[in-house]
């Protein structure tokens, strides 16, 4: 039986796809590597660790990668997704330049995907599962046109990070390619 108090709301989403931006959109504290442990879920011992870690979360928002466990514990998550290739592959290129080389070929080695094509395919069809899991999602093409905030409040979610956000927007425009 699932004994975690879910006071954090839990951004699940893939690497490239703007989760952390949308967790910071929801609680504007900085994403520490503490606040971040989610989207190393290897690293934990077991499940229970991570409900612990849940239950303790002092933040109200958490960013995860950890699709299945949160499934397996039914948890209600936000899903970030991704349906459409365009916006995939900005998302898979993106996440390719922000990280490290080790970064890439550790995601290489969870996911089989090993170029930015298969990468892409992949945000798609993790998407997909997240959208049949759960209708609170907000949709990658929407964060990047700058509708994040206004999606946010229309799920009933509070917004502290507004200004993080427009910021983010400015950067990313500036950086990469809008699909």
């Amino acid at each position: 039986m699932d004994t975690t108090i879910l006071k954090s709301i839990i951004v699940c989403y893939t690497g490239g796809t703007a989760g952390d931006i949308v967790a910071r959109i929801i609680d504007n504290q900085a994403l520490s590597k503490d606040r971040q442990r989610l989207k190393k879920p290897h690293l934990f011992f077991s499940d229970k660790e991570k409900d612990q870690y849940i239950n303790d979360s002092i933040w109200g928002s958490l960013p995860s990668h950890d699709f299945e466990y949160h499934q397996s514990r039914q948890h209600e998550i936000l899903g970030v997704c991704c349906l459409d290739m365009p916006s995939a592959l900005w998302a898979a290129n993106r996440f390719k330049v922000l990280h490290r080389p080790h970064v890439w070929q550790e995601m290489s080695r969870a996911c089989g995907a090993n170029t930015i094509e298969q990468y892409a395919q992949m945000i798609i069809d993790f998407g997909n599962m997240l959208a049949n899991y759960t209708d609170n999602v907000l949709y990658l093409d929407r964060i990047i046109a700058g509708h994040a905030v206004r999606d946010l409040i229309d799920l009933n979610v509070s917004v502290t990070g507004k200004d993080l956000y427009t910021e983010w927007l400015v950067n990313e425009t500036m950086h990469h390619t809008n699909p």
